[in-house]
């Protein structure tokens, strides 16, 4: 689950375009590096299922132009993260995107036996536990599987994720956001424009996304179901509030529509 933080403040907007960290993705990606449009701060709480997250492939959430685009994640741990907390767990082998479920609460979800017979998984060697000491980075693609296991402590455990991507490449978010360019060998001096990226708010663009298909004219500030459009690309097999939302919404287009 992600945080509805939607302005970076100095601090991560100074994290999100850190010397170090460029320097890692650049070896990932290349030189010219934009900042996709999603990124989350991760509060996991204890005992609560809406922060966990199944299995997934994060392009699974994208629109279908992003299967064409690398987009590589760093995962910064502000506390070590454990086994105990829900530390990431990830599972790789073909590095091919396969069909996924919706959804568990809002997040898609992607099933062990998929993944096994379409990725060639062996849940015994290719399941990965990353632990993390606070401070510390993982990345990964957003072709990679994996998910976050239930905080069985008594503490909040809290990490961000921050993508990037090669720029001039799909922003891949169904035209709702894009991204900024954070390094450009060409341009040295680059000021990346911070007010530009956090001017676009995404949780306001789906909800706005619901209201061009339902044509209510208004976005209800206490809603606090989150359907998007990612609900759209795939089968639907277990409802929740906000799945059924989402169909509530489909349905009064589809009755306006007739």
């Amino acid at each position: 689950m992600g945080s509805f933080l939607v302005i970076l403040n100095i601090a991560f907007r100074n994290l999100y375009g850190n010397e170090k960290l460029l320097n890692a993705i650049e070896q990932l990606i290349g030189p010219n590096i934009s900042a996709h449009p999603i990124w989350n701060t991760r509060p996991k709480l204890p005992g609560v299922i809406e922060t966990d997250v199944p299995w997934h492939q994060d392009s699974a959430y994208f629109d279908n132009d992003s299967y064409s685009t690398l987009v590589a994640t760093a995962w910064v741990a502000f506390y070590d993260t454990t086994v105990e907390n829900g530390c990431l767990e990830n599972g790789h082998k073909k590095g091919m995107v396969i069909n996924h479920d919706c959804c568990d609460n809002f997040y898609l979800m992607l099933f062990e036996e998929k993944m096994v017979k379409r990725l060639g998984v062996d849940p015994k060697t290719d399941f990965q536990m990353c632990p993390m000491k606070a401070g510390s980075v993982i990345f990964f693609s957003n072709v990679i599987p994996h998910r976050s296991n239930p905080n069985t402590t008594d503490k909040i455990r809290w990490g961000m994720d921050l993508r990037y991507q090669k720029t001039g490449t799909p922003w891949g978010f169904y035209g709702m956001k894009s991204g900024i360019v954070l390094r450009d060998p060409d341009q040295p001096d680059l000021v990346p424009d911070w007010d530009a990226y956090d001017s676009q708010d995404r949780y306001i663009k789906q909800k706005e996304y619901e209201i061009e298909k339902t044509g209510d004219g208004k976005v209800d500030e206490f809603d606090t179901t989150i359907p998007g459009p990612w609900m759209e690309k795939w089968q639907i097999v277990r409802h929740s509030v906000h799945v059924d939302q989402f169909l509530k919404d489909k349905g009064k287009k589809a009755q306006e529509a007739n």
